[in-house]
This record gives structure tokens, sequence and C-alpha cells, in this order.
């Protein structure tokens, strides 16, 4: 996705190299060698273009309405001048997109409460009230509260092309319940959908002392073959008894530590499985006991309570402290990692099996997604769209690799492969539909309250879905019949 990036960086890398080369030979009163035929940097990727047509909006206000917590604040909406290389490139998205539209944007901060951010939202809406055009929230709410009828479709919208890089097109594909209505769009303009996406961190330095050479990890990942199987081979592989006390704690070099509910959520959600069916009309249709499923509940009962894979820890200290051979969570973490002083590496959350594509569990905590209220009228409905393709467009092509750029600038950074494994993480951003209906089904914590909760395997998985069979079905049709009653008072105006 981002090669470019990364041809820019070695570009960057052989220009500085060939200078200095030059520049001692220059100091030697020796001829300048010709580089023409011995030097040939890979060609940069062309950008591709949008399609948005030449548009003037008067200097109209667009009055966005966004969840207040810092994060969407600093990534998805305001940004801030403050020479930080990515909020300053979110700064200015906002200033180029403004002036491309003639638009004047409005930044409406709401609630940083995560639960009260919708409810002020649906109170506007409620009311009929014309308080913003346009909102930025996080993607599980903005299905929880399109059910209710409170936002225009996208679908068959102006302006926004759906094939484009720089739009989630398969994230909002699964989060669709019929493939003709789209209520809620998310794309490059969210980075916070980027930075919650799944990833794996690991010690380069246990690895090597372990295993060998790291790039065998990494060529696991370009050939499918990083597997949960794989995790924990290599988890168990590398326990070692450092403290020397003859038992397992957390003073020993373990595989990784869990953390509870996110990591178990953020496994489950990153298997490749989807859970779901759709049947002959795209329609979703609950798929959550099969073969597949056994063998992953079996997988992860195994990393939440076999000891020499795993122990529980509430953040990641073991991993800073090199006690722990891989760290599992997401992608803004990098931040907390970038300067250690270990060499580490970056890699997408496994598959249950081989071949599988990689499925990065973007937002299933606090990704945003753009909604537009139905108090928006026609006019301001197309001045919304136009403003999400060009927003969306410009993070792809500034805000994105500006992120790139300093994720990756750590001085033990391999920058071609790590870059590779970030590209693969990007292209495969997504979220299972029972994560996004998480907030009005409560199904998205599946796997944790059966596993790691109710201490759930194969054996007893069976008698698990049983009790609960009835109620989620149950549960699953009320939904499916609100929503299609939704989409019939709405294609009817009511």
């Amino acid at each position: 996705m981002f090669k470019r990036i990364t041809a820019l960086l070695l570009l960057s890398a052989v220009i500085l190299t060939v200078l200095a080369s030059c520049a001692q030979d220059a100091k030697g009163g020796e001829d300048l060698p010709d580089l023409s035929a011995e030097t040939t940097a890979e060609p940069v990727e062309t950008k591709q273009q949008s399609k948005l047509p030449s548009l003037n909006y008067d200097g109209a206000n667009m009055r966005i309405k966004y969840f207040g917590y810092e994060d969407s604040e600093m990534y998805d909406a305001v940004g801030e001048h403050s020479g930080d290389v990515v909020t300053d490139a979110v700064y200015n998205r906002n200033i180029r997109v403004a002036d491309l539209l003639n638009v004047k944007f409005e930044w409406l901060k709401g609630s940083d409460v995560w639960e009260n951010f919708p409810e002020e939202v649906r109170r506007s809406v409620m009311a009929g009230s014309d308080d913003f055009d346009l909102v930025f929230m996080e993607s599980s709410q903005c299905f929880r509260l399109s059910l209710e009828g409170f936002f225009r479709s996208f679908t068959g919208a102006p302006y926004i092309d759906y094939e484009a890089p720089w739009w989630y097109t398969e994230f909002m594909n699964e989060a669709c319940i019929t493939p003709d209505q789209r209520y809620f769009v998310t794309g490059a303009f969210s980075l916070t959908t980027m930075l919650f996406a799944s990833a794996v961190y690991f010690n380069k330095t246990i690895y090597t002392d372990n295993f060998g050479d790291p790039h065998d990890l990494y060529q696991k990942v370009l050939d499918k073959k990083w597997t949960y199987d794989e995790l924990i081979r290599l988890s168990r592989a590398v326990y070692k008894d450092l403290n020397g006390n003859n038992e397992i704690d957390d003073g020993d070099l373990l595989g990784f530590y869990t953390h509870g509910q996110r990591t178990v959520n953020y496994m489950s959600m990153s298997t490749g499985l989807t859970y779901i069916q759709r049947d002959e009309r795209g329609v979703p249709v609950l798929d959550i006991y099969n073969d597949d499923t056994l063998k992953w509940v079996d997988l992860l009962y195994t990393m939440c309570f076999d000891t020499t894979v795993s122990l529980p820890e509430p953040e990641m200290k073991a991993f800073l402290e090199e006690r722990a051979l891989f760290y599992l969570m997401m992608l803004t973490n990098i931040k907390e990692i970038r300067d250690t002083e270990f060499a580490w590496g970056i890699l997408p959350y496994p598959t249950l099996y081989e071949g599988m594509e990689f499925k990065s569990a973007a937002g299933t905590v606090n990704g945003n997604s753009a909604v537009v209220p139905t108090t928006a009228d026609d006019a301001m409905f197309e001045m919304c769209c136009a403003v999400l393709e060009a927003l969306s467009y410009d993070a792809y092509n500034n805000v994105v690799p500006a992120w790139y750029e300093i994720a990756l600038k750590h001085k033990y950074a391999d920058t071609e492969m790590d870059s590779k494994m970030v590209d693969v993480i990007y292209d495969s951003i997504y979220c299972p539909f029972i994560m996004i209906i998480d907030k009005y089904l409560n199904l998205g914590s599946f796997f944790y309250n059966s596993v790691y909760q109710a201490n759930v395997n194969s054996s007893n998985f069976a008698s698990f879905w049983e009790k609960r069979k009835k109620s989620n079905l149950t549960q699953w049709d009320k939904m499916m019949e609100k929503y299609f009653e939704m989409v019939e008072k709405t294609a009817a105006g009511k």
C-alpha cells in the first residue's frame, strides 16, 4: 500500500551514502565516479488520483461534531499545529480541504465519555435540531444508532469512491446488514481506525537467541504461514525460568502476557474467521458454533491458561523489560515501544489456519466512522460526501505516510520489512460483524465470556452455546426486524 514511502526512505539512505562518498572523493582531488549505470533507485509508486470534481461551496460552514476524547480530536478531527508530525498533518489536511472545496470547518467537540457522546447525538437528532452536519463517532455506536433511523444512507452517495484505497471498504461491507444500504463510512480520514488495528510486536534479540534469523518470522507472514499454532509453539519454546525458583511466574521469560478482555477480543476478532454466513440476500446469519470455532476455543483456552505460553498482566511492562517474546495489542502501541533499547519488529495478528487472509480487527474499541444525520437536507448531504472524500484522500496521501515515517523511525528499524508488515495490517483493516454490532447485541465479547470468564474449551463449548443459543438467536432476529422496519420507514420518508 505504501511502497512509495519505503522507496523514499531507502532512496534517501542511498543519496546520503553517495553524497558522503562523493564528498570524500572530492577532497582527494579524484574524478567523481559515474553512478548512472550502477545506482538505480526503485521507482516510486504513482499516486492514485481522486475522482472528486472541482467544487466550490462559496465559503459554506461545515459543522463536524466529533467524539471528544484526545485521540479522536488529534488524529481524526482537528489535529494540532504543534510540531508533532502526525497532528500537524491532520491540521494541514483540514486547511487544504477547506481551500479545495471553499468551505469553513467548524469543529464541535462532544463528550469525551464513551457512553455519553452517542446520547448527545441521539438527543439532537430526535429533537430535529440542526446542530451539526457530520458526526465522527466510534463505529459500533454508529451501527447501534443507525438502527433507530437517525442517519442518512450512503448508498449511491456522490463523490465517495469506495474502490479507492483511502476507504476501508472491506470493513464497511462487513458492517452492512444488506449490501444495498450503508449508514456509516470509515476510511483514511479516521486515523484511529488504523491505529486501533491489531498488531503484534516481537523482541528480535530474544527471537534471534532462541530461533535464529527474525526475517524467518516476517517470511511466515508473507507466505501466510503465521498462525496461532505457530504463536503457541514459539511461546512454549522460549520459556525460561529466569529467576531460578522452579515456578512459572512473572520473573520468567514467556511468550507473551494477556490483558484480559482486550487481548482475548482482539485475538478472536483477528483469526480470519467471520462468525457469520451471508444468505442469498447478503443478510448475515449467525454462525458461531462450528468446527472452526471449536478449534479456536481450544487454542484460545491454551493461550489464556497454559502458563508456559502466557501469564496475565494489565500492561506491557514485561515486554518493555525484555521478559516476553511477543506483545499483542494495537498499532497505536508503537509509540510506547518506539524508543526502547532493544531491537523489535512488528507483525499482523496470526490467523487460525495457514493460507487464510489476515484480518486486522480495526476499531473494535475506539476507531471512528462518519455519519450524516437525517436533519441534513440533500444539498448538505452532497457537501458532506465531498468533504469526506477529500479528507480521506488527503489523509491517505499525507497523514498516514506521516504516521509511517514516525512509527518506523527508530534506531533498530528494519524499514523495508516493518513497512511491509504495516502494509499487511493496513490492507486488511476489518472488523467482524459480531463486534460491529456489539453495542446493540453484546456478541463482540462472546469468546471472552465463554473461554476466559467461564473456562470453556471444546469439551464443554456445546453446552455453553446451547444455554445461550435461543436467547442470542431471538435477539438477532429482533435486530433484523428492527433494521428492515427502519429501512422501510426511511424509504417511505417517515
